[in-house]
């Protein structure tokens, strides 16, 4: 059994400025932090990661650059990992407008990363010293909430104290997969845009099994680097008898485009995927972990950029009335 597990965050900070965020507010966020822990982590100021001989134990290089040996059955012509933290929008928009604003932001950070945890925080409260978004308008770390699966929030971090609870182990993606639902109908509605790719070329009309596919394909990624054993659902996955219990009843999904600047390439890139939502009803208790998983690790390219978040809802308190353990896995790992 693998031990891979995800953490959530909720971050909330306090303007001591107006802090102006665009509106597709993923690539500042990741920018502005990924800078924060490398100024506060890096040993070699100014080097390049990709021939830095600690570039497998720095802090920063194995969370941002994620060099790895290039020997993966999973990812082939790379030598880089998918990122084990990302930070993240829980909303487009928004931005702090005053002083004394609130604005909340989230990061995962997956499997054995969590180690990083106090780094992580610490350098989110370092950049509010220096100041983010385009008036580089300076904030205080407000407070840190870790998702306490399936029920709710627990805070682990309050301005004014020394102490980060770090005793959490995340949620176990094992028990994940063991959930189930009593809904016969489920919404997934996009929170970023999906960035999909199917035989080579973006999806611009995502159906389920696009979703399907793109969730357990992130989920054997991730577990096998960053877990003692990679969960792959795909190599036994009889996927037209999956999908013949389930129906789609409304899609509806729309290409939306935001831009990046890279410094690396002096130019600006677009970061284009599909919002919207999908609807579907019939027997959901097996398409249902894959999607509560994908919901986790968000799906597609660019993740590390904020892209490829969504969430899947089946009514009124969707996690707490909906949901319960079973005894056994209704998605068998391979």
């Amino acid at each position: 059994m693998s031990d891979f597990s995800v953490s959530v965050f909720r971050i909330k900070i306090k303007g001591d400025e107006k802090v102006v965020l665009p509106y597709f507010p993923g690539v500042a966020l990741r920018g502005a932090f990924g800078a924060s822990l490398r100024r506060m982590t890096c040993v070699v100021k100014g080097g390049d990661c990709d021939t830095c001989v600690l570039n497998q134990k720095c802090v920063y290089a194995t969370s941002f650059e994620s060099i790895f040996s290039g020997d993966s059955p999973y990812l082939k012509g790379t030598n880089k990992a998918p990122h084990p933290v990302l930070v993240y929008p829980l909303e487009l928009g928004g931005g702090i407008s005053r002083k004394g604003g609130t604005y909340t932001f989230g990061m995962t950070v997956f499997g054995d990363a969590r180690a990083y945890l106090p780094y992580y925080i610490y350098a989110i409260s370092r950049l509010g010293e220096r100041g983010l978004g385009k008036n580089r308008g300076r904030f205080r770390l407000s407070s840190v909430q870790e998702r306490v699966h399936p029920r709710g929030w627990r805070e682990i971090y309050r301005e004014g104290s020394d102490t980060l609870l770090t005793d959490g182990s995340g949620i176990p993606i094992e028990g994940l997969l063991k959930r189930r639902t009593r809904q016969k109908t489920l919404v997934l509605q996009t929170v970023t845009p999906l960035r999909l790719k199917s035989d080579g070329r973006l999806v611009t009309s995502p159906n389920l099994s696009h979703i399907l596919l793109g969730a357990l394909f992130r989920l054997r990624v991730l577990s096998s680097f960053y877990s003692d054993e990679a969960i792959d659902l795909l190599s036994d996955l009889e996927l037209e008898e999956l999908l013949s219990e389930v129906a789609v009843k409304e899609s509806a999904f729309r290409w939306r485009d935001h831009g990046r600047y890279s410094k690396r390439q002096g130019t600006t890139m677009r970061l284009g995927g599909v919002m919207g939502r999908m609807v579907i009803s019939g027997d959901l208790n097996r398409v249902y972990p894959i999607l509560k998983v994908g919901e986790l690790l968000h799906i597609g390219k660019n993740t590390a950029f904020g892209l490829g978040r969504y969430v899947v809802k089946g009514g009124k308190n969707d996690e707490r009335d909906l949901c319960h353990q079973s005894g056994k896995p209704h998605i068998k790992a391979g």
